[in-house]
Protein backbone atom coordinates (compact mmCIF):
# COMPACT_ATOMS: atom_id res chain seq x y z
CA UNK A 1 0.00 0.00 0.00
CA UNK A 2 3.10 2.90 0.35
CA UNK A 3 1.56 3.69 3.66
CA UNK A 4 4.03 4.21 6.63
CA UNK A 5 2.90 4.53 10.51
CA UNK A 6 2.71 7.89 11.69
CA UNK A 7 3.15 9.55 7.74
CA UNK A 8 1.29 13.22 8.07
CA UNK A 9 0.37 12.68 4.05
CA UNK A 10 -0.64 9.34 3.99
CA UNK A 11 -1.33 7.63 7.70
CA UNK A 12 -1.43 3.88 7.95
CA UNK A 13 -4.24 3.24 10.23
CA UNK A 14 -4.57 -0.13 11.97
CA UNK A 15 -6.96 -2.08 14.37
CA UNK A 16 -5.72 -4.16 17.14
CA UNK A 17 -8.00 -7.01 18.89
CA UNK A 18 -7.17 -8.38 22.38
CA UNK A 19 -6.77 -12.27 22.30
CA UNK A 20 -7.26 -14.73 24.77
CA UNK A 21 -5.85 -18.58 24.58
CA UNK A 22 -9.43 -19.64 23.99
CA UNK A 23 -12.69 -18.56 22.78
CA UNK A 24 -14.51 -16.23 24.66
CA UNK A 25 -17.27 -14.61 22.70
CA UNK A 26 -18.07 -10.92 23.86
CA UNK A 27 -14.78 -11.01 25.87
CA UNK A 28 -12.52 -9.41 22.88
CA UNK A 29 -11.96 -5.60 22.55
CA UNK A 30 -10.84 -3.75 19.67
CA UNK A 31 -9.23 -0.38 19.34
CA UNK A 32 -9.63 1.14 15.86
CA UNK A 33 -7.71 3.44 13.75
CA UNK A 34 -4.39 3.55 15.56
CA UNK A 35 -2.29 5.86 14.19
CA UNK A 36 -4.42 8.92 13.93
CA UNK A 37 -3.20 12.26 15.57
CA UNK A 38 -3.07 15.70 15.49
CA UNK A 39 -0.77 15.16 12.83
CA UNK A 40 -1.97 12.00 11.02
CA UNK A 41 -5.57 13.04 10.85
CA UNK A 42 -4.75 16.20 8.25
CA UNK A 43 -3.37 13.50 6.01
CA UNK A 44 -6.10 11.51 6.12
CA UNK A 45 -8.54 14.60 5.17
CA UNK A 46 -6.40 15.04 2.66
CA UNK A 47 -6.81 11.73 0.98
CA UNK A 48 -10.33 11.15 1.66
CA UNK A 49 -11.80 14.79 1.09
CA UNK A 50 -13.99 14.06 4.27
CA UNK A 51 -13.23 15.74 7.24
CA UNK A 52 -16.45 14.61 9.28
CA UNK A 53 -15.30 11.46 8.55
CA UNK A 54 -11.64 11.54 9.89
CA UNK A 55 -12.87 13.51 13.44
CA UNK A 56 -15.50 10.74 13.52
CA UNK A 57 -12.84 8.29 13.36
CA UNK A 58 -10.41 10.31 15.52
CA UNK A 59 -13.28 10.36 18.14
CA UNK A 60 -13.38 6.76 18.40
CA UNK A 61 -10.00 6.41 18.60
CA UNK A 62 -9.61 8.32 21.85
CA UNK A 63 -12.69 6.84 23.15
CA UNK A 64 -11.76 3.32 22.58
CA UNK A 65 -8.24 3.80 23.29
CA UNK A 66 -9.14 5.31 26.61
CA UNK A 67 -11.58 2.48 27.50
CA UNK A 68 -9.41 -0.41 26.49
CA UNK A 69 -5.88 0.74 26.98
CA UNK A 70 -5.59 3.37 29.31
CA UNK A 71 -8.66 2.04 31.91
CA UNK A 72 -9.28 -1.93 31.44
CA UNK A 73 -5.92 -2.98 30.54
CA UNK A 74 -4.24 -0.78 33.22
CA UNK A 75 -6.93 -2.37 35.58
CA UNK A 76 -7.71 1.21 36.71
CA UNK A 77 -11.16 1.29 39.03
CA UNK A 78 -13.40 3.06 37.32
CA UNK A 79 -14.15 6.25 39.85
CA UNK A 80 -17.65 5.67 41.10
CA UNK A 81 -18.54 2.55 39.27
CA UNK A 82 -18.53 5.01 35.95
CA UNK A 83 -15.94 4.07 33.35
CA UNK A 84 -14.36 5.97 30.95
CA UNK A 85 -16.58 4.74 27.96
CA UNK A 86 -19.82 6.10 30.01
CA UNK A 87 -17.83 9.33 31.33
CA UNK A 88 -17.31 10.02 27.37
CA UNK A 89 -20.41 9.30 26.27
CA UNK A 90 -22.43 11.04 28.20
CA UNK A 91 -20.00 13.79 27.13
CA UNK A 92 -21.27 13.26 23.51
CA UNK A 93 -25.00 12.75 24.52
CA UNK A 94 -24.69 16.06 25.98
CA UNK A 95 -23.51 17.73 23.33
CA UNK A 96 -26.42 16.14 20.68
CA UNK A 97 -28.82 16.96 23.36
CA UNK A 98 -27.36 20.93 23.77
CA UNK A 99 -27.75 20.90 19.75
CA UNK A 100 -30.72 18.96 19.42
CA UNK A 101 -29.45 16.40 17.15
CA UNK A 102 -31.11 12.62 17.23
CA UNK A 103 -27.78 10.91 16.27
CA UNK A 104 -24.34 10.58 16.21
CA UNK A 105 -24.69 11.52 12.31
CA UNK A 106 -25.83 15.34 12.39
CA UNK A 107 -22.64 15.95 14.63
CA UNK A 108 -20.50 18.72 12.72
CA UNK A 109 -16.94 18.89 11.80
CA UNK A 110 -16.38 21.32 14.67
CA UNK A 111 -18.86 19.60 17.06
CA UNK A 112 -16.74 16.42 16.35
CA UNK A 113 -12.89 18.39 17.26
CA UNK A 114 -13.99 19.95 20.27
CA UNK A 115 -15.15 16.55 21.65
CA UNK A 116 -12.00 15.46 20.49
CA UNK A 117 -9.67 17.79 22.30
CA UNK A 118 -11.99 17.46 25.26
CA UNK A 119 -11.79 13.74 25.31
CA UNK A 120 -8.05 13.92 24.88
CA UNK A 121 -8.58 16.36 28.24
CA UNK A 122 -10.35 14.00 30.57
CA UNK A 123 -7.53 11.50 31.77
Amino acid sequence: MGKKFGDPKDPLLMSVRSGARRSMPGMMDTVLNIGLNDDTIQGLIAKTNNPRFAYDAYRRLVMMYADVVMEKAAGIEPKGGKGIRKVLDEKLELVKHQKGYKSDTELTVEDLKALVVDFKKNR
